[in-house]
């Protein structure tokens, strides 16, 4: 993360509630700007790669948090990493060609469905540590 972007810690302790606050600028900029990615593709990674950056903020590791989903939708792939040290990668696949409306994202819905009969993946990598869980 650069100095443009920002990651900052909240907690409302009479509601029990904490949680972050995440803005990437330069760094969001650098991810998106190397590939030119549809409109609705780079808007989930950039959901990817601001949940991998969140997901890290709260583990204390050394290596790095890796955010992984793939299936058989038009969104093949989205891989979103995040190192202990905050520097950020992002890269999607998808088929051609991207509807609008195909791909979006709504709380209600899995993160199967953006992807469609596939599978999400998290990886830590801690040293020689491996942590890996899968999720149909």
């Amino acid at each position: 993360m650069t100095d443009q972007d920002t990651l900052r810690r909240f907690i409302f302790e009479q509601a029990g509630v904490r949680g972050e606050w995440l803005k990437l600028t330069d760094s969001w900029q650098a991810v998106s700007d190397n590939h030119a990615y549809p409109p609705e593709v780079k808007e989930q990674l950039g959901h990817a790669v601001a949940a991998a950056t969140m997901l890290a903020a709260t583990i204390k590791f050394n290596g790095a948090l890796v955010l992984q989903a793939q299936g058989e939708g038009p969104l093949k792939a989205v891989v979103a990493q995040c190192t202990h040290d905050r520097c950020i990668r992002g890269l999607a696949r998808y088929r051609e060609p991207v509807v609008a409306g195909d791909l979006l994202w709504l709380p209600e819905i899995s993160a199967n469905c953006m992807v469609q009969d596939g599978w999400c993946s998290r990886l830590r990598l801690s040293g020689s540590n491996l942590i890996k869980g899968l999720s149909p």
